[in-house]
């Protein structure tokens, strides 16, 4: 799944930075990948399901 963050906003407003997916009846999440703006890529092996994970870059593994 792919989903893509949009803090920007107009005048006095900004976006929700958080990003949702709905997994259905899957149990666990194997690895998240993040392609940041400037281009680097990484990833955490990392996820509880029905929680907030919070990812910061330059924290993940830089395997990409």
């Amino acid at each position: 799944m792919r989903r893509r963050v949009h803090t920007d906003g107009s005048y006095a407003s900004a976006g929700d930075p958080r990003v949702l997916f709905g997994l259905g009846d899957t149990p666990r999440i194997e690895e998240v990948v993040v392609r940041c703006a400037g281009g680097r890529v990484e990833e955490w092996k990392t996820g509880a399901v029905g929680a907030y994970t919070i990812l910061k870059e330059g924290t993940g593994t830089g395997a990409l």
